[in-house]
């Protein structure tokens, strides 16, 4: 019987090691996308709202109180209406430049559409300019899905000790902004001081891939 020695199993598996190399390198896991992609509106991806206080240089989180109490109830509802205003029932990827955007048919007729250019950085799809509004949409890990991922503020503020002033709710497509950025520009736009409240929410419309 034939015995392998050490020196050449050690050759043995240096072999095989460089085989998998040349086969791994010859066939790369990142396959080239394919188009076209076709996501379409399915729902509002609720979250809960979060709330902070202001204090003289930062802010505190705290639970919902007071009017903050429903303030998620009527929001949600809001929200959910707003899917509608928001017009893109569909987007469809047609390759690496371009994509049709289909809007919510709301007369019963044919669905309008118009085909825009858009650009990619990382998991993010921004929409030309020339659409008329600020529209990105980002993909989920997996790519089985893309988000408008949103912005909602709102905030409180003491007028005089028997007064507080509620602002109304500001709906915006987020651009991946931290908490204390967004805190710092709410609190310098609206000057707001110590002891007022920010609403802060970070709900998301669903588009599932078809």
């Amino acid at each position: 019987m034939k015995y392998i020695t050490s020196t050449s199993f050690s050759q043995f598996s240096f072999i095989l090691i460089f085989l998998f190399l040349q086969i791994t390198a010859c066939n790369p896991s990142d396959e080239p996308e394919e188009f076209p992609q076709l996501y379409k509106y399915q729902q509002l991806d609720f979250e809960t709202s979060k709330y902070y206080v202001l204090t003289s240089n930062s802010y505190n989180e705290i639970n919902a109180g007071g009017s903050y109490i429903s303030y998620d109830e009527i929001l949600e509802e809001e929200l959910d209406i707003f899917s509608w205003e928001f017009e893109i029932e569909q987007i469809e990827l047609l390759d690496e430049n371009s994509l049709r955007v289909y809007f919510f048919d709301y007369l019963n007729i044919t669905p309008a559409d118009t085909i825009v250019n858009y650009s990619r950085e990382g998991d993010k799809i921004v929409l030309d300019p020339q659409l008329g509004g600020n529209f990105v949409f980002y993909k989920d890990s997996g790519a089985n899905a893309t988000r408008v991922a949103l912005k909602i503020l709102q905030h409180s503020k003491k007028i005089n000790p028997n007064f507080t002033d509620y602002s109304p709710i500001d709906i915006a497509v987020n651009e991946s902004e931290d908490i204390p950025t967004i805190i710092s520009q709410r609190r310098a736009q609206y000057n707001l001081q110590a002891g007022d409240t920010i609403a802060l929410n970070f709900s998301s419309y669903l588009y599932p891939k078809q």
